[in-house]
């Protein structure tokens, strides 16, 4: 069974083993891909990663200070 105590310890392994593979998915993509494809797709799936969270956090955001326009 998990202990609260054993928590902190859980999460800083997982995001090691994320970290690392991390690096190891980089230099496999790179036989196959360009330095700037393998960016871009980096890119890609870290904005369609976070789309969830973000739609989330701007429905909180009042709806007159998403639009400011002094002109």
């Amino acid at each position: 069974m998990l202990h609260q105590k054993n928590l902190p310890f859980l999460i800083l392994v997982l995001l090691a083993l994320v970290w690392g593979s991390s690096f190891i998915l980089i230099k496999r993509g790179l036989d196959s891909f360009s330095a700037g494809q393998v960016g871009s797709l980096r890119i890609v799936f870290s904005f369609l990663f976070m789309i969830p969270w973000a739609i989330k956090v701007f429905k909180k955001v009042p709806k007159e200070k998403l639009m400011v326009s002094h002109y």
